[in-house]
C-alpha cells in the first residue's frame, strides 16, 4: 500500500491506497498451457539469460532443452514415423530406425537417387511446382540419410574443422532430422540452400 494524504494542507487526512505490482515471471508462465512445473528453475535461469524473450518462448525453448548445451541430457525421440517427430540435437533417433514411408522423389524434382517419407515427397513436390508457376527453380539435392551415412558425413567435418566446429552445422549420427525422412536440402541448380 501507498500512504497519501487526501488533501494537501492536512497530515491529519492520511489513506492507504492500493498499489498494483505486476505479475511475476513465475506466476505469468504457469498460466501457460504447456508450462511443466518439474522445469520451474530451468525457466527463471534461462529468462535471466535472456531477458528479451518472450514468457512463451522461455517455456518452449526450455521444454524442448534448448537451455542445455547440445548433446546433454539426450533422450530417444518419440512419435516415431509420424510426422510431428522431433530430432535435433537433444533427441535423437536409433541406429536402426529407418522410416517406414520412403519413396523416391521423381527426378523431375531432384538430382535423382533421394528419398523421403510420402507426406513429405508429396508437400516438396506441390512447393516445386508452386515455385515453378512464380519463375523460380529449385530441386532436392539431399533428403533421407541413414545412420551411418549421416556418421561417415560427420566424421568427415570433424577431421576437417574439428568437433567444435562440425557441431555447429552438422548434426551427429542419430541427432540428424534427416533420418527421419522429413528434412531436404535444396539448391537452385546452382546454389545450395542447406
Amino acid at each position: 500500500y501507498l500512504t497519501t494524504s487526501k488533501n494537501n494542507n492536512s497530515n491529519n487526512n492520511l489513506e492507504e491506497v492500493p498499489i498494483e505490482q505486476e505479475e511475476s515471471f513465475s506466476d505469468k508462465i504457469k498460466k501457460i498451457a504447456y508450462y511443466k512445473e518439474e522445469n520451474a528453475s530451468r525457466y527463471n535461469a534461462f529468462k535471466e539469460k535472456n531477458p528479451t524473450y518472450t514468457d512463451e518462448d522461455v517455456v518452449t525453448y526450455v521444454n524442448i532443452g534448448l537451455d542445455q548445451d547440445y548433446y546433454t541430457n539426450t533422450k530417444e525421440a518419440t512419435k516415431l514415423n509420424q510426422v510431428d517427430i522431433l530430432v535435433n540435437k537433444y533427441e535423437y533417433l536409433g541406429m536402426s530406425y529407418v522410416p517406414d514411408n520412403l519413396e523416391e522423389i521423381p527426378d523431375q524434382y531432384s538430382k535423382g537417387g533421394i528419398y523421403l517419407v510420402q507426406e513429405a515427397n508429396e508437400a516438396f513436390m506441390k512447393l516445386v511446382d508452386q515455385a515453378r508457376k512464380e519463375g523460380y527453380q529449385i530441386r532436392a539435392i539431399s533428403a533421407y540419410r541413414g545412420y551411418d551415412y549421416q556418421k561417415r558425413l560427420y566424421e568427415q567435418y570433424v577431421l576437417t574443422d574439428g568437433q567444435e566446429s562440425a557441431d555447429t552445422y552438422s548434426a551427429r549420427p542419430g541427432f540428424s532430422e534427416h533420418q527421419t525422412g522429413l528434412t531436404v536440402d535444396i539448391d537452385n541448380y546452382e546454389t545450395s540452400y542447406t
